[in-house]
């Protein structure tokens, strides 16, 4: 038996609006949706241990949300330019996830207990500039304080923004044309709290290690994504994968927060 609900009464808590009508079925826990206003493609990824192709969505209040692309639209979904970009997207599912979360290396991207799962039929329809243009580009991040605190010991890969207060380049090694060269940085962020990370670039260009060199100096805010939130037994670190971006200076709430911030508060560390 299906029941017809007005479009805001369930789907709020999800985090984004529908424009159409929703279907719910109370026995299968299956919804259907007739379209969403927009979201923004942060990542895509094939969990090869799962044999799926995940998406990663920002809705336009900054919340995560999980997608599932069957395998029969996979290369549509590799091939389509989609990634960064800001869509409307229409005729999809939601279902429990069911604890299957995409993965790299033990680590979740993303935990949810409901996943969009794209249909043969949906649609991405790309949204005009004037609308990309305020659409937000980050995720809402932890508090650091929360990162430090977590006791939890659940293998996450998380986003943080924070501010170098110090670091140092450890190494460098060179693969041919590649070079790999790894930081160590200790970042703070509003709530105070500093938190270690183990920074891993790998460049071509040296371009990216250049700059980070000069992040460190100049004590810049950076926003560093899919870090592992590692269990030490006496703390919590961070160490970045090959999944990881690094932003230098990102137009954020939480990076305008913490330049707002009190100087002596970073003078005190």
């Amino acid at each position: 038996m299906f029941f017809i609900f007005n479009s805001h009464n369930k789907i709020s808590q999800l985090g984004f609006w529908t424009i159409g009508a929703l279907i719910w079925n109370q026995e299968d826990c299956f919804i259907a949706f007739l379209d969403t206003n927009s979201v923004r493609v942060d990542f895509i990824w094939r969990d090869s241990g799962a044999n799926k192709l995940f998406m990663i969505l920002i809705d336009q209040n900054r919340k995560k949300l999980l997608a599932v692309v069957p395998q029969q639209m996979m290369r549509l979904i590799y091939g389509g330019n989609l990634l960064g970009g800001v869509f409307s997207l229409n005729h999809f599912q939601i279902e429990p996830t069911y604890g299957e979360y995409p993965r790299y290396q033990e680590y979740s991207l993303l935990r949810d207990d409901l996943m969009i799962k794209i249909s043969n039929n949906a649609m991405f329809n790309r949204l005009a500039d004037a609308i990309i243009s305020w659409f937000p580009v980050f995720p809402l991040v932890p508090s650091i304080k929360s990162l430090v605190e977590d006791r939890t010991e659940r293998k996450m890969m998380i986003d943080i923004v924070g501010k170098i207060i110090r670091g140092k380049r450890k190494y460098s090694r060179y693969f041919g044309l590649l070079t790999l060269t790894s930081f160590t940085l200790y970042l703070q962020d509003e709530s105070g709290s500093i938190i270690k990370m183990k920074l891993h670039i790998t460049d071509r260009t040296r371009h990216q290690i250049v700059r980070t060199v000069y992040a460190i100096k100049r004590k810049y805010i950076i926003f560093v994504s899919r870090v592992k939130l590692v269990h030490l037994d006496s703390m919590n670190i961070l160490i970045s994968t090959k999944l990881s971006n690094v932003e230098f200076q990102p137009r954020m709430p939480e990076a305008f927060n913490i330049i707002n911030m009190p100087r002596r508060i970073f003078n005190s560390v």
